[in-house]
């Protein structure tokens, strides 16, 4: 979830470095709310599958791995998330606007 924009002339005073900054966190936040959301998904995926009778199961049990897979796709991109946040701490240095549009 992002917030709404800052007004105009706040723009204005934000440096390159605090706009990298802020873009950092967004992409943390975001990519770390994407995982939680998906981790509800596998545990009501799983439970859809548990309780399942069985002309069910089979359907039931592909849409769980279905979920899983996407999990750790999700988890993979908030664990990347947190190495570019731990890099720029551990450096003192944000990534270039140009890195920031990889990752989106």
């Amino acid at each position: 979830m992002r917030f709404p924009p800052e007004p105009s002339w706040r723009r204005l005073y934000q440096t390159p470095t605090r706009v990298r900054r802020n873009q950092l966190i967004d992409d943390l936040v975001d990519t770390y709310v994407d995982w939680r959301e998906q981790s509800k998904r596998v545990w009501r995926a799983y439970h859809d599958w548990s309780t399942a009778v069985q002309p069910d199961a089979a359907v039931r049990f592909a849409a769980y791995v279905a979920e899983l897979d996407r999990e750790h796709l999700a988890s993979d991109a908030y664990a990347d998330a947190v190495s570019r946040a731990a890099e720029c701490v551990h450096t003192s240095e944000l990534p270039s606007p140009s890195q920031l549009d990889d990752l989106s």
